[in-house]
């Protein structure tokens, strides 16, 4: 090969090397033009109820979901359902969220009602927003309305699955009268499309298929998706983590430029094809299984590196709700100290998969 045939074959594979390397670059920063909220926003252009599932107890996805809220409220979804308030709470709900003062002594209390151990300020503040928006709205506006799902357990009648009373409350309060509506629950809670392992003992059994968002998928399958919030997942048992899609989703991320980390994107294009769930729970008895198997949509705020806990409420259990506290949670010895004492170690205990992560994987 003669030296001008050589240089122009050289020239040549390094054009189409940095035209693989730019068009690669091009295709990652392109995420830094749809933000998280427009993201999420731009789904109800076509879908009518967005399940939007977190891992639980993450301080930057209870922010995420006050801070859209408003963007919500400005595009005409008036509707969240959330996991972390009891239906049977909506009325108390709604004078909370429509009065002229914010009372943050009756939002501890929904919030109590729904769960005495979870006492979390990030979650509490999720009310304040919603109260927030119903501050300014003019005379032909609707107020934005937060619906608890979750119900006394104890009350059901034997074969009521609770999971179909959560369908049957997001059915008739926004199905059926044509209200968008976003679903603020727990991962597992939010699958539609999805059936998730059911493990037992570290072995597989066979696959959950009642989860309400399984169950609302069913029933309308056009009008309805599964938007997961970037955090830890189970490895191949509930008492392990890992990194989701082996810690690509991580490196997709940091390789954006400051300040434009927080993206959210469809999972159903060709370039996460190589985005796989192995090592995790949910490549259990799904062989080559993606992300686009999992879910629809995948919203990142921030890498696992610098996600945070949320903020214990001091004195989340105190004198004036000690005797209902015992009766809800069946431990009538406890007094305030040791119950308050109880939710610090059990947020330590749910927390400790991202702690994990962060230790293993974070500088």
């Amino acid at each position: 090969m003669n030296s001008k045939i050589k240089y122009k074959f050289i020239f040549n594979i390094l054009f189409l090397f940095l035209f693989y390397i730019t068009s690669a670059q091009d295709f990652k920063t392109s995420f830094q033009f749809k933000t998280a909220e427009q993201f999420l926003i731009e789904q109800f252009n076509e879908k009518d109820v967005i399940f939007i599932g977190e891992f639980h107890r993450i301080k930057e996805h209870s922010e995420f979901i006050s801070n859209i809220i408003p963007k919500l409220h400005e595009n005409g979804i008036n509707i969240l359902f959330t996991e972390f308030a009891n239906f049977n709470d909506t009325k108390l709900i709604d004078s909370l969220i429509t009065a002229k003062t914010f009372n943050d002594s009756l939002a501890r209390k929904i919030q109590f009602n729904n769960a005495w151990y979870w006492g979390y300020k990030e979650y509490i503040d999720i009310y304040y927003s919603a109260w927030k928006v119903n501050q300014d709205l003019s005379s032909n506006e609707k107020p934005f309305k937060i619906i608890g799902i979750e119900i006394d357990h104890n009350s059901l009648d034997d074969g009521i699955d609770a999971e179909q009373v959560w369908a049957n409350i997001i059915d008739s309060c926004s199905f059926k009268k044509s209200e968008k509506a976003l679903v603020y629950c727990g991962i597992h809670h939010s699958f539609t499309n999805y059936y998730h392992p059911y493990i037992v003992n570290d072995t597989l059994k066979g696959f959950v298929t009642t989860r309400v968002g399984n169950l609302l998928f069913k029933k309308y399958p056009d009008k309805t998706i599964t938007v997961l919030l970037h955090g830890p997942w189970y490895g191949y048992s509930y008492t392990t983590s890992v990194l989701p899609c082996n810690g690509m989703l991580d490196s997709l991320a940091n390789s954006l430029p400051e300040g434009k980390k927080e993206i959210g994107f469809s999972t159903s294009d060709s370039f996460f094809n190589s985005y796989k769930l192995n090592h995790s729970m949910y490549s259990l008895g799904y062989e080559n299984a993606t992300i686009k198997d999992l879910c629809q949509g995948y919203i990142i705020i921030k890498p696992i590196c610098e996600l945070n806990p949320v903020t214990i409420v001091p004195n989340f259990i105190n004198n004036f709700n000690i005797d209902a506290c015992r009766k809800q949670s069946g431990m009538s010895n406890q007094n305030i100290e040791e119950f308050n004492d109880i939710i610090r170690l059990w947020l330590e205990e749910d927390t400790k998969y991202l702690i994990e992560l962060q230790q293993k994987f974070c500088k």
